[in-house]
C-alpha cells in the first residue's frame, strides 16, 4: 500500500510521464493508463511462444531475448525524444539476474543518446531493494 505522500509522488511522476509522451490523460485514469502502457513479456506464456517461439529448454536465453526486444522497443522512444534511456531488470533468481548482466555487458550502446542499464538481484530477501548493479 502506498502512503498518501507516495500516492502524490506517483501522481506527479505519471503526469510528467504523460507530458513527456504528449498524452492527454484524465487525472482519474493516470494509473490505469500507465499500467496499460507497461510492457510485460512472460517468456512462458502462449502469447510469447506464438510470437517468438519457445525458450522452455533455455530460459536464460529466453530472458535475454525478451530483454533485448524490450531495449530495442525503448530505444525508439529515446531516439524520438532525444532523451537518455534507463533500463532496469530485477529478478529473484540469481541465474536470471546474471543472464541480464551478461546481456547488458555485451550490448553495444547507442551513440545517439545516453543509455544506462541496471540489474537488481533480489534473490536475498534480507537485502531490501536487492543488490543494484549499474552496467
Amino acid at each position: 500500500m502506498l502512503s498518501k505522500n507516495e500516492r502524490m509522488k506517483m501522481k506527479e511522476n505519471l503526469i510528467n510521464f504523460n507530458d513527456l509522451f504528449e498524452d492527454n490523460v484524465n487525472d482519474d485514469d493516470l494509473i490505469d493508463d500507465y499500467l496499460d502502457k507497461c510492457y510485460f513479456m512472460g517468456i512462458m506464456s502462449k502469447a510469447f511462444e506464438l510470437q517468438f517461439g519457445s525458450f522452455k529448454n533455455n530460459l536464460n536465453e529466453g530472458k535475454q531475448f525478451a530483454i533485448e526486444y524490450f531495449i530495442n522497443y525503448m530505444r525508439n522512444y529515446a531516439k524520438q525524444k532525444n532523451l537518455p534511456m534507463k533500463i532496469g531488470f530485477s529478478d529473484d533468481d540469481i541465474q536470471y539476474s546474471n543472464a541480464a548482466k551478461e546481456l547488458f555487458l555485451g550490448m553495444e550502446k547507442s551513440l545517439d543518446f545516453m543509455e544506462n542499464f541496471y540489474v537488481f538481484d533480489t534473490s536475498n530477501p534480507q537485502v531490501q531493494g536487492g543488490i543494484k548493479t549499474k552496467i
